[in-house]
């Protein structure tokens, strides 16, 4: 399966989208067809800054079989303007902060294995738009 995101030599983490060289539009996550203009030719990997801001969250107080309610989840603006949906690590996060990508515990499968996945994490003393 393709992953999403990706660890470089300094530790820091991307996540793994695309972008069209046809009509210049950026998708998260990757895709093999654009889905703005059809296109599939000229497709590349484009990997995605680990920074970003909160463009919108909501607090969910109700969470899937695993998980811990009440969470985060907010549209996040990546550095490259893409916009993905994740949950946000902080406490309290509101539209305007600054988040970087961070991958952390998300819950453990039913065997008990720790499943790991990305978050944006809110940047302490971090500028609000």
């Amino acid at each position: 399966k393709q992953g999403v995101i990706k660890r470089d030599e300094q530790g820091h983490v991307y996540l793994i989208g695309s972008e069209c060289q046809t009509c210049g539009k950026m998708t998260f996550p990757k895709k093999e067809v654009c889905p703005y203009c059809m296109s599939k030719k000229d497709i590349k990997e484009r990997l995605f800054g680990s920074r970003g801001v909160i463009k919108n969250v909501t607090i969910c107080h109700t969470a899937p079989k695993g998980f811990k309610a009440p969470y985060f989840l907010g549209l996040i603006e990546t550095e490259t303007k893409t916009q993905v949906l994740s949950q946000i690590i902080g406490i309290n996060a509101q539209k305007g902060n600054s988040v970087e990508l961070i991958i952390s515990h998300s819950y453990n499968n039913e065997d008990g294995n720790e499943v790991f996945t990305w978050k944006y994490q809110v940047i302490e003393g971090g500028d609000k738009e």
